[in-house]
């Protein structure tokens, strides 16, 4: 919808929701559904202020446009499957899968721990990790199909995980939360 949330209100007879945008256009709903993310202005609005608790730990993705033959990194057979590694401070996984046009990419996530506190979505746009996520690949002395990836990996992205207390109410009146507005926390949890 690319609006952004600035504010919002209850009327006072409960019947239905006013929101306020940043381009100043205001809405009224009788349903607000908040999936907003780990700073949702819907959810600051059921639970009051709160912050986002920095989990420690940190993702660093690359992806590689999937390539056939001898300098494709992941085999036909192995394509349709997820493999993952556990190294000492490290656990990764490779995939491939489809994209919007129906090309292929080949994607490699390591996750780590992280004392610095990457903010979320630090780096969801074009960085380049190649030799930050390749000098984690040998230290952890991880496979080489993930050193192909990373080698070949176009696009970075450098992510720090954030979490909620889940046990939180996830509704008030007409608003509710979902994903990670409600209950986020590290993706390898399920």
């Amino acid at each position: 919808f690319n609006k952004e949330l600035v504010g919002l209100a209850e009327s006072s007879d409960g019947r239905e929701v006013r929101c306020t945008f940043a381009d100043g256009e205001e809405a009224s709903f009788d349903l607000v559904v908040g999936c907003d993310g780990v700073k949702s202005k819907v959810r600051a609005k059921i639970l009051g202020a709160e912050s986002a608790i920095y989990s420690g730990v940190r993702i660093l993705f690359g992806i590689a446009a999937h390539s056939e033959g001898p300098d494709g990194c992941r085999p036909p057979e192995i394509q349709r499957e997820v493999h993952q590694w556990f190294g000492e401070g490290a656990y990764t996984f490779t995939a491939s899968y489809g994209g919007i046009t129906g090309q292929k990419f080949d994607q490699i996530a390591i996750i780590t721990a992280d004392s610095n506190m990457t903010p979320e979505n630090s780096e969801w746009g074009m960085s380049d990790r190649r030799a930050e996520m390749l000098r984690i690949i040998d230290q952890t002395k991880m496979p080489k199909e993930l050193r192909d990836t990373a080698e070949r990996a176009q696009r970075f992205f450098n992510i720090g995980v954030f979490l909620h207390n889940p046990l939180t109410p996830w509704s008030k009146g007409r608003l509710v939360l979902v994903g990670d507005a409600a209950h986020a926390m590290p993706p390898f949890l399920g």
